[in-house]
């Protein structure tokens, strides 16, 4: 009989993994850059609102 053997795909597993990480890590970058601009904006409305 002809046995199947399983393919070892540990190292595509770990680079997909790790490329989920990255672009999760740049998402959650970007929007904590976003909501600190959004801050930064509601600032600048208040105090042109106050003049």
């Amino acid at each position: 009989m002809i046995e199947t053997v399983t393919p070892d795909t540990t190292g595509y597993l770990m680079l997909g993994l790790a490329i989920v990480f990255t672009f999760s890590v740049l998402f959650i970058g970007s929007m904590f850059l976003r909501y600190r601009s959004y801050q930064q904006d509601l600032k600048l409305i208040e105090q042109l609102k106050d003049e």
